[in-house]
């Protein structure tokens, strides 16, 4: 999996060590997107000082792609804990919270 922030690609080859570097020495200002390798993505952005917005995207049983976001803010621990579950493949991180569909236009009607 590939992690990005603000300052661009950090890895191609995410491990739960490089989450815990980013988490817990503060290593993003804005914004932390843990890819995975269907370009699918949980992503997490700062609030305040221990506030954060996650969302999500995936693959519904449909077969369309869905984003949802936090309805919560959640604070840094439990980020982290989200980041390494989702690197893992365990889902049960989706049962944690509550989380509300985003309504997104396709890329092609913003304009």
């Amino acid at each position: 999996m590939k992690i990005e922030t603000e300052k661009g690609i950090i890895t191609e080859n995410a491990t739960k060590e490089d989450l815990e570097k980013l988490f817990i020495n503060d290593g993003f200002k804005e914004f932390v997107i843990l890819f995975n390798h269907d370009n699918y993505f949980v992503q997490t952005s700062k609030i305040k000082n221990d506030s954060f917005v996650v969302e999500y995207c995936c693959r519904n049983d449909d077969g369309n792609d869905v984003q949802f976001q936090s309805v919560n803010k959640l604070n840094r621990t439990e980020v982290l804990a989200v980041f390494v579950k989702y690197l893992k493949g365990d889902d049960s991180w989706k049962n944690m919270y509550q989380w509300e569909k985003e309504n997104l236009k396709p890329w092609w009607k913003f304009w």
